[in-house]
């Protein structure tokens, strides 16, 4: 049975599949294409072609009055992760575009509800070196985990997306001007270096999962955030976005020690 959860800014939860708040006909949760086209004969040449931004509509059901206020004031701290749970777990990052109140009737309200994409599907993995726990929003359902079999600072996985994945990407102090390679398909895709000392209890994250992206510094719980970015080797690309095929990032740094890595990553799809 498909399941809904709504997560606001605060990561404070809303589950959508209960009495007092049940979302019903849900729509919107298929693809659909903004093209424009010019006709050369009895042919049609593709001028643009984009994905159109997601609107996922349907109906909440809430018991009281002020089972609807308290969903619309948790909705305004944007923007909202909703989860999709089928026979897997997505998510899809939204905005409250329009809910219409009614009134009261036998039962409560039943109130149309309009929320539209700020980003398009997309499921959560999580490959780590280390055992540590991950830093980071926690949601009803957690990241798909993984523990990496490869060499000392290096993960390695198979990414099944057509789209471009972002990453973030946290090297594990001590680390000396950490710097990492993306190799895909064991071909260099891509590199990274900031030229800065991480200390044994910091963390470096360099984050291309949320706009605009960021570069910084942290303790293990996320906390005491010090910005980095410029302390980037701008020659570098640095922001990893990975592709379909054979993926694989390995860290290294100035110093003597191995390090450990997590990546967590978006697979993006279009439809579900």
């Amino acid at each position: 049975m498909r399941k809904f959860y709504l997560n606001n800014a605060n990561n404070e939860q809303i589950d959508l599949n209960t009495l007092e708040h049940f979302l019903s006909s849900p729509s919107g949760l298929g693809m659909e294409k903004k093209t424009s086209y010019e006709q050369v004969g009895d042919y049609f040449l593709t001028l643009a072609e984009d994905e159109k931004q997601k609107a996922i509509e349907g109906e909440i059901f809430f018991k009281t009055y002020e089972e609807y206020r308290k969903f619309v004031r948790f909705a305004e701290v944007a923007p909202l992760t909703l989860t999709y749970v089928t026979d897997d777990v997505y998510y899809i990052d939204v905005k409250l575009d329009i809910i219409k109140k009614t009134e009261k009737k036998v039962g409560g309200l039943y109130c149309k509800i309009k929320l539209v994409g700020i980003s398009t599907f997309y499921k959560k993995y999580e490959m780590r070196t280390t055992s540590i726990e991950s830093t980071g929003k926690k949601y009803n359902y957690e990241y798909n985990y993984e523990y990496t079999n490869s060499q000392a600072s290096t993960v390695s996985f198979e990414v099944d997306s057509n789209k471009n994945c972002p990453t973030k990407i946290i090297i594990i102090g001590p680390a000396i001007n950490p710097m990492w390679t993306y190799r895909l398909n064991d071909n260099i895709v891509a590199t990274g270096k900031v030229n800065k000392r991480i200390a044994a209890g910091r963390r470096l994250v360099v984050d291309c999962t949320t706009i605009p992206y960021s570069i910084y510094e942290c303790d293990n719980n996320g906390d005491n955030k010090e910005d980095a970015y410029q302390y980037s080797d701008f020659s570098t690309e640095r922001f990893l976005m990975l592709k379909k095929g054979s993926n694989v990032i390995r860290v290294s740094h100035e110093g003597e020690n191995d390090l450990n890595l997590v990546v967590e990553r978006r697979e993006l799809y279009a439809t579900v």
